[in-house]
């Protein structure tokens, strides 16, 4: 005896239509699955932003305001380790500033003692008070923030608000004051 799957979904079960409670646990099924796809993809997006020790050597971390001031940690054999000294180089758009005993922790980051070139550059005042500010704090607040392909970089600044850094690209010690490999000369 064969048996029909139609017709073992005529009648009720409680008044209901057996059709429409197996069409409604059907559905349920599916939002279901759709709800815990959803729940991992969001789980996902929310990911912790990469640890400062990966993502901030390296990198050419443009100052938002004005992306021609930028700093850097090149990456130097022994400079891995957590609060190592390291170097820092960069520029307010401008002048140029260096220095070797920068400190990279998990959320902090410490300029150390840098020197600078010293040009008059009347329109670069803010970005050079915020690097001399930088330079003169100590270990600052860093936090990194994921966003769709882009990572940015936030510094605690004075009058305590953060100042956004954007990823310029890798960092080249042979680029020129800009950063970008123009004239071929040290950065």
């Amino acid at each position: 005896m064969r048996s029909n799957w139609r017709e073992g979904l005529r009648g009720t079960w409680g008044g209901v239509p057996k059709v429409a409670v197996v069409s409604v646990v059907g559905v349920l099924v599916v939002l279901f699955a759709l709800g815990a796809g959803l729940t991992e993809l969001r789980r996902a997006a929310k990911a912790d932003p990469p640890a400062a020790g990966e993502a901030v050597p390296g990198r050419r971390w443009a100052l938002a305001e004005d992306p021609a001031a930028w700093f850097a940690l090149p990456e130097v054999d022994g400079a891995g380790a957590e609060g190592a000294p390291r170097p820092i180089r960069g520029s307010d758009g401008c002048n140029l500033f260096f220095g070797q005993g920068a400190r990279l922790g998990a959320d902090t980051l410490e300029f150390g003692m840098t020197g600078s070139t010293r040009m008059y550059c009347p329109d670069h005042r803010e970005a050079e008070r915020l690097f001399t500010h930088f330079a003169g704090a100590g270990a600052v607040a860093l936090h990194l923030r994921e966003g769709g392909d882009a990572v940015t970089l936030h510094l605690r600044g004075p009058g305590d608000r953060w100042v956004e850094f954007r990823d310029a690209g890798p960092y080249r010690e042979d680029a020129g004051p800009a950063g970008d490999g123009a004239d071929g000369g040290a950065g």
